[in-house]
């Protein structure tokens, strides 16, 4: 079962029951009508060739074809399922249960009341059943309660299984239509969203590598008093062990038109290192000592939580775009510029570009992105990031069209690294932001409810 006859290792073997070649025993028809009527064990099976144990889903996809998959919301959570017409029911992962289901208000049965077993044919023991549960299901603006077997998998990677019960409740099956499955949201393993592949294709310059310069928008720095005092500091010393990536940092600054070597200079900032978690370094500059203290504040609101919120309310799905550096996608006026200079264990640098740390840096750019996204409906911007809520995926897809047509009319970049497109949930500001509301992301409270 499972596999051609032409790959069988029985079929030469003969059955002690009745003789005949081609089966074992446990496998012989006269056998098998003793037990037709037990009804207790459904066997979950799928056409692969000879796997290892618990691989199956790891094949490289020229080996055998790959399963197909349907995205389905668990309580407000995008899951992953593997398409099954052989299995009887459908079967959660231990891992879609801890991230999903866990924490919810979901009605469960005792393990000693689950009394249903379920075998694979590469298997000789049953699945290891943590529990039956009652599960919130959302599909194509649907809601369900549906019934599930937890699926105790032991550190394994297995998949989720939407069984023969879910696809009769979820009407995936046609009855009318000569046992014809029309879904509209398959993917196939490795799969990605065509809608952000046609986005991304669309939209090649957003999406670009290369640093952005933002069109028709200057940044302009002010002094509040002129009588002040000039202040030159002596560049500080950079740790040897990453002299090299500096000097290679601002290489690249320059190369960009962010910075401009310079040979002279009345002001000078000193710079300060800093790590990234992915190992790369980030060059920031000390303006707390220099010119800030003479700088005057540009009093233009920042969006609160509370007004991000609001304005996302309603929405059910969700896309959330990173900047790519912000700040220095935003020229600095020529007048401004001179302020704007560093000292380096290599030289000084003036800024083209907006810098990190001056004081009225996230005035000048929040300033400038409300300019930009004025007027789009279901849209927020806090400094480097932009929310999109739509009512429905095609809601959301058509606002996020819209913003980015705003971005590259501009000349605006992001960070494809950092977006996510078209999600039921958002982790933003310590809070999670789906359809229900703003709970707090449960991942910060560990912390507090696991205090000693």
């Amino acid at each position: 079962m499972g596999h051609s006859q032409s790959v069988c290792r029985y079929k030469t073997y003969k059955c002690n029951l009745c003789s005949q070649e081609g089966h074992l025993r446990s496998r012989c028809p006269k056998n098998l009508k003793k037990n037709y009527n037990k009804s207790d064990i459904h066997m979950v099976t799928e056409e692969i060739q000879e796997l290892s144990l618990y691989n199956v889903h790891q094949v490289s996809l020229n080996q055998v074809n790959p399963p197909i998959q349907l995205i389905v919301s668990v309580y407000g959570k995008e899951v992953l399922f593997d398409l099954d017409t052989g299995c009887a029911f459908t079967l959660l992962s231990e891992e879609v249960y801890e991230a999903c289901v866990k924490t919810s208000p979901w009605i469960k049965t005792s393990p000693q009341e689950c009394d249903t077993k379920l075998k694979v044919y590469w298997f000789k023991k049953s699945l290891p059943i943590m529990d039956k549960a009652i599960v919130n299901v959302d599909y194509k603006g649907k809601n369900f309660s549906l019934p599930c077997i937890v699926i105790k998998t032991g550190g394994r990677k297995l998949p989720s299984v939407l069984g023969r019960d879910w696809i009769k409740s979820m009407q995936l099956y046609n009855s009318n239509s000569g046992g014809t499955i029309t879904i509209s949201n398959i993917v196939f393993a490795g799969a990605v969203d065509q809608d952000v592949v046609n986005l991304k294709k669309k939209f090649k310059s957003v999406f670009d590598q290369h640093r952005g310069k933002i069109l028709g928008h200057e940044a302009k720095i002010v002094f509040r008093d002129e009588n002040m005092t000039q202040i030159f500091c002596k560049a500080r010393p950079v740790p040897y062990a990453i002299k090299d990536a500096v000097e290679k940092k601002l290489n690249i600054l320059a190369n960009s038109g962010v910075l401009k070597p310079v040979t002279s200079s009345e002001w000078a900032s000193p710079v300060v290192v800093v790590p990234n978690p992915d190992g790369s370094i980030r060059i920031c500059e000390d303006f707390k000592i220099t010119i800030n203290r003479f700088l005057g504040k540009e009093h233009y609101p920042l969006p609160n939580s509370k007004g991000i919120y609001a304005s996302l309310a309603g929405g059910v799905v969700f896309t959330s775009l990173d900047l790519s550096a912000a700040y220095l996608q935003l020229l600095v006026h020529k007048q401004s510029q001179p302020l704007l200079k560093i000292n380096t264990h290599v030289g000084l640098f003036q800024y083209q570009r907006l810098a990190f740390g001056v004081a009225p840096g996230p005035s000048e750019f929040q300033k400038v992105m409300d300019r930009i996204l004025k007027g789009l409906n279901g849209t927020s911007c806090y400094l480097d990031n932009i929310l999109i809520a739509g009512k429905s995926r095609a809601d959301c897809l058509m606002k996020t069209l819209l913003v980015l047509e705003r971005l590259q009319k501009h000349n605006i970049r992001v960070l494809v690294d950092k977006c996510d497109f078209f999600v039921l949930e958002l982790k933003y500001l310590g809070h999670i932001i789906d359809k229900n509301g703003i709970p707090p992301d449960e991942e910060l409270l560990k912390a507090i409810k696991f205090a000693p």
